[in-house]
């Protein structure tokens, strides 16, 4: 291992050496070589001046390389694909050209701040997961662009991700089929003609060799992978050499994110351990799922709407106060820019599904909702506690009968407790108006007087019943009908929650939570 990590460091002198000498030249008598940026296993960057003061950066083909036709055309060609992507994301190529002594060479932006792998370097060995959590968020949203025209990156890592002083995040060389140096402490190298991607960050497809089922899916293991390592300090998979590490990628189930950082909120995790899933079937279906998801995720741990970003292609947040990550000023920072290179062929970016088939979570706008559920919650209390106020009046209007009024009670009985006039329960519906009817005592034979053996005559029989000597039947005192008792509103279940997801991904708001909303 040591005897190899020498071999690559030696590697990197010898580059930067040939590299060297370069800077000051002046290529077709437009664009003025400054310092040495970087160089790679395929091409050396340097910052460089036009001769009308912009200033842009050069990226110059290794001659070893340009000697090799298919290699020479393929840089060439594939240097324009960021410019197909149609993000701000995506690093421009403003030009290419020969230079005089045949030197091929593209001009790009160039870009000030630093590589996610740079920043988490700076900062201890890891990022704080919620400002990860905002640079997927804005990496997804240029990958989602770029799947969109079918180009693939095939190689998203820590190197690759730039953000800048501004605050914006851009992602560097899509697709791209070159060779970086051999580092074998960390394997992150791209072998030319061997691998496209980087071990510590490939899916299980790409490490198999299996180009036919690389797609937008394969990016966005890569996506978790990242996160992964940027939040917990840790690969995916660990391993002492660059081919242990391609076995465990092609072979290996990916741990989750709580075995190493078991203090990161649930959601979160979720988002990166479906993504990290063997079976291409158990992940996200595409980008812009993963967004969305990732988006829910954040707002639910952490109680903020997440950032959108300074070049995201989605409408602005309408939250000023969202974290977002910049660029400390007085932070090193560095000048990159590299062409981005996409697969040669379109391929699917929904395993299959067309995109229009694709069900995306409802976006509800959340404050107009509760507000209305609040008003609505309010009409009905008052509704109810005004009707609770006039059932007393009533009762008090209409008086319970007296002992008086009620034949064959003895006068002397004590009043007992008020008995409802409800009727009893029958097994048969009786109709209200039938159980409220009022009824008429019939008399006893006791109440009934005899006739008197004095009378002159019989009283006649048409007679009424006071002139025939038999008293009058009291009535008995109509009961009031009681009102139907007012509607019971029952409370509201247990909506924390108000929401479940499903085995997609998708929110499934429930309905009961929501009472007297239209249907969504």
């Amino acid at each position: 291992m040591c005897a190899q990590a020498e071999a690559g460091v030696t590697r990197a002198v010898d580059i930067d050496e040939q590299a060297r000498p370069r800077v000051g030249l002046v290529f077709n008598q437009k664009y003025r070589l400054g310092r040495l940026i970087g160089s790679g296993g395929m091409a050396s960057v340097y910052e460089a001046t036009h001769r009308n003061g912009h200033r842009v950066a050069i990226k110059v083909l290794h001659r070893h390389i340009a000697a090799n036709g298919d290699l020479r055309a393929r840089f060439l060609r594939e240097g324009y694909v960021a410019n197909k992507v149609g993000h701000p994301g995506a690093v421009r190529v403003l030009d290419d050209d020969t230079a005089e002594d045949g030197s091929v060479f593209l001009v790009m932006d160039l870009l000030e701040g630093e590589t996610l792998d740079a920043r988490a370097r700076r900062l201890g060995g890891r990022l704080p997961a919620q400002e990860m959590c905002t640079l997927a968020f804005q990496t997804l949203d240029v990958l989602a662009a770029a799947h969109d025209k079918g180009i693939v990156h095939r190689d998203v890592k820590p190197e690759n991700l730039f953000l800048t002083v501004e605050g914006a995040l851009k992602v560097l060389d899509f697709g791209i089929a070159r060779v970086l140096l051999e580092t074998p402490e960390k394997q992150t190298a791209t072998r030319a003609g061997a691998l496209i991607g980087t071990p510590a960050f490939i899916a299980p497809e790409q490490a198999l060799g299996q180009s036919a089922r690389i797609d937008g899916q394969t990016d966005l293991w890569a996506v978790a992978a990242t996160m992964f390592a940027m939040i917990s300090g840790r690969f995916v998979h660990e391993a002492e050499t660059t081919a242990e590490m391609l076995i465990r990628a092609g072979s290996v189930h990916a741990r989750s994110v709580l075995a190493v950082v078991p203090d990161l909120p649930p959601r979160i995790a979720n988002v990166i351990d479906r993504a990290l899933s063997f079976s291409k079937e158990a992940r996200w279906a595409d980008a812009r799922i993963m967004q969305s998801v990732l988006e829910d995720a954040y707002q639910f741990s952490f109680g903020a709407p997440i950032p959108e970003g300074r070049d995201s292609s989605r409408a602005p947040s309408s939250s000023a106060a969202a974290f977002a990550p910049t660029v400390d000023a007085g932070a090193p920072t560095e000048h990159l820019a590299f062409p981005l290179m996409p697969s040669s062929q379109r391929t699917s970016t929904t395993n299959g599904v067309a995109q229009e088939e694709i069900r995306l979570p409802v976006r509800i706008q959340w404050g107009p909702l509760f507000l209305a559920v609040a008003v609505l919650a309010g009409v009905v209390a008052g509704a109810v506690a005004i009707e609770r106020k006039l059932d007393p009046a009533r009762s008090a209007a209409a008086p319970p009968p007296s002992a008086a009024s009620a034949p064959g009670l003895a006068a002397s009985q004590p009043p007992g407790p008020p008995v409802s006039i409800a009727p009893e329960p029958s097994a048969v519906p009786v109709p209200w108006a039938a159980r409220t009817a009022p009824t008429r005592a019939a008399p006893s034979a006791a109440e009934i007087p005899l006739p008197s053996p004095s009378a002159s005559a019989p009283p006649m029989v048409g007679a009424p019943p006071k002139a025939r000597g038999i008293p009058e039947p009291v009535p008995a005192t109509k009961p009031r009908a009681e009102p139907p008792p007012p509607e019971f509103v029952p409370p509201m279940p247990l909506c924390n929650p108000n929401f479940v997801v499903d085995s997609e991904g998708n929110k499934i708001f429930k309905p009961e939570c929501f009472p007297g909303a239209p249907p969504l």
